[in-house]
């Protein structure tokens, strides 16, 4: 959607530089662009947001955008000063200490201390890496979760049935089309797994034999179900407004519940085994 807003500019205020957004409604919206026209002295002024802004009342802070102008720090304006650096502290996020929130912009970093679950007893405690000089790296996302009570050091995991809601930065998680398919072929993962899961209650010894194996997951009929071919189904898909559902009822190659074979082996299966790129 597009919305017009026409108002009086006084060329005494000079160019605008930011512009603050606050979201007086009860749920968020994805601001694209805001573009001024007309401004006295600059004519068009654009500002490049491509953000969600949550109800204002879930900030602190203003939503501030900024103009696509770029300044060395020296010769930044003095007004847009305070108003950068406030945007910069809310991305470090230092002042938040509470568990991280969908609405968060915080982008901060933390060491991978989620691997165990020393609450569950010894055997699941795992070392901390990152930030010791035994193991100095990697780092991850920041989420901030609860920290376990045997080990402050350490954050609570999350069960592995709410991972996929795991923070990540508003504007950085999928869009709802890419998040269906994301969810989709999770589902067609899960399902991948019944058949040889069945295998082994009827026979305990199945060995890994060969990649062919491992191809099977893309290639197997046992395996990789197909709908029939049918105008009326189609017509339902199509019908439907829940892209995850869509994708589970493809009639296509696709099938209901094949993996797409992965690029690397599309054209040649040994393809993985070389360094040619």
């Amino acid at each position: 959607s597009i919305f017009r807003v026409e108002f009086d500019w006084d060329e005494e205020y000079g160019v605008a530089g930011a512009v603050i957004v606050k979201n007086k409604h009860r749920v968020q919206f994805y601001l694209k662009s805001i573009t001024l026209d007309d401004v006295p002295g600059r004519g068009r002024v654009h500002f490049v947001c491509n953000s969600w802004v949550y109800p204002a009342k879930k900030y602190k802070y203003d939503r501030v955008f900024f103009s696509n102008d770029t300044y060395l720090p020296s010769q930044m304006p003095e007004a847009l000063k305070p108003y950068r650096q406030e945007e910069l502290n809310s991305l470090r996020g230092d002042n938040v200490r509470r568990k991280l929130k969908e609405h968060d912009r915080v982008y901060g970093y933390d060491f991978y201390n989620d691997l165990g679950d020393p609450n569950k007893g010894k055997m699941y405690e795992r070392p901390v890496l990152g930030g010791s000089q035994e193991y100095p790296y990697p780092r991850r996302g920041r989420t901030s979760r609860n920290k376990n009570k045997k080990d402050p050091r350490t954050e609570s995991r999350v069960p592995l049935i709410f991972s996929i809601d795991i923070y990540v930065p508003r504007d950085e998680r999928f869009g709802h089309l890419k998040m269906s398919d994301f969810y989709a072929y999770a589902l067609k993962a899960v399902g991948k797994s019944l058949v040889p899961t069945l295998k082994t209650k009827f026979k305990k010894d199945v060995p890994f034999e060969s990649f062919k194996d491992t191809y099977k997951l893309y290639d197997d009929e046992e395996v990789n179900m197909k709908l029939p071919k049918s105008k009326h189904l189609e017509k339902l898909r199509k019908k439907l407004g829940n892209e995850l559902i869509k994708e589970l009822l493809r009639i296509d190659e696709a099938g209901f519940m094949k993996l797409p074979r992965p690029e690397v082996i599309k054209a040649n299966d040994s393809a993985w085994r070389t360094d040619e790129e």
